[in-house]
């Protein structure tokens, strides 16, 4: 298997996060919506002072952006791997978004920093239909977007060599670790980084074990990428070459501890 490579990545290992996870493209949009409903009087709040209206709208754009991402990763745990399970969170999240960004308005509605009346329930529902779901579709979509230009299909040769048997080690040897995400496997090797569909299992193999270790339900870490290991109380992290920070599973601590991995400490 070749080094993993991926589009848009630049020399010095540096690559474009996923844009639904690139907290500064989503901060903008937060920004810019806040912006645009303190001054355009939204929800009738043009009585309160501006200080005021920039947090509310602020915290309600925060609310309206963050949530159908942290929907869909959720639901990525329990949904196949697969194009229609993508497509069903996608949908689902920006379904969802629409009654618990009501009850959030709701309950802010009783405190002082949305000064309103409750609204009945259904109409409410309504007003709110639209303009969720307009956001968290676009934020949603910014993750297609990123996979259609970025991910690679399950099916490639690199994901072959991997699962078999009699390549698993060979493959893995150019690889310093693989990451679990939402729908794919962030793989990465020296200075290079690709993505895959796929589960981390299935990508390892059995003979993962022989040159790293699966320290977290989320993580394979090869011998090679450790440099160093801190603890804070129970809790250990592993600190890679790259300088990546590592959870280990209290669950795993005993397997990382006989590598030899938690000895750097």
């Amino acid at each position: 298997m070749s080094e993993p490579v991926v589009s848009g990545h630049s020399p010095s290992g540096r690559y474009r996060a996923p844009w639904h996870h690139n907290w500064r493209l989503l901060g903008g949009l937060i920004l810019f919506m806040g912006l645009n409903y303190a001054f355009s009087d939204a929800f009738s709040t043009g009585d309160l002072p501006l200080w005021h209206r920039l947090g509310l709208w602020w915290l309600v754009a925060a609310l309206m952006v963050v949530q159908p991402v942290l929907i869909d990763w959720q639901l990525a745990r329990f949904l196949p791997r697969t194009r229609l399970g993508e497509v069903s969170g996608l949908v689902i999240a920006a379904t969802v978004s629409i009654p618990v960004m009501a009850l959030e308005l709701e309950a802010l509605k009783r405190t002082p920093i949305l000064p309103k009346d409750p609204d009945p329930w259904l109409p409410f529902l309504g007003f709110l239909t639209l303009p969720v779901l307009t956001v968290a579709g676009f934020v949603l979509f910014l993750r297609l977007a990123w996979e259609e230009l970025y991910l690679e299909p399950e099916s490639t040769d690199a994901t072959h060599e991997a699962s078999s048997d009699s390549s698993t080690a060979s493959a893995l040897e150019q690889v310093l670790y693989v990451r679990a995400q939402d729908h794919y496997l962030e793989i990465v090797g020296e200075n290079r980084r690709r993505f895959v569909r796929g589960r981390l299992g299935e990508f390892i193999g059995e003979n993962g074990a022989r040159i790293g270790a699966r320290c977290h339900r989320s993580w394979w870490v090869s011998d090679r990428a450790i440099e160093t290991a801190t603890r804070d109380g129970r809790d250990w992290k592993l600190v890679l070459s790259d300088g990546q920070q590592v959870p280990v599973a209290r669950s795993r601590v005993e397997e990382v501890r006989v590598r030899g991995w938690l000895q750097t400490a």
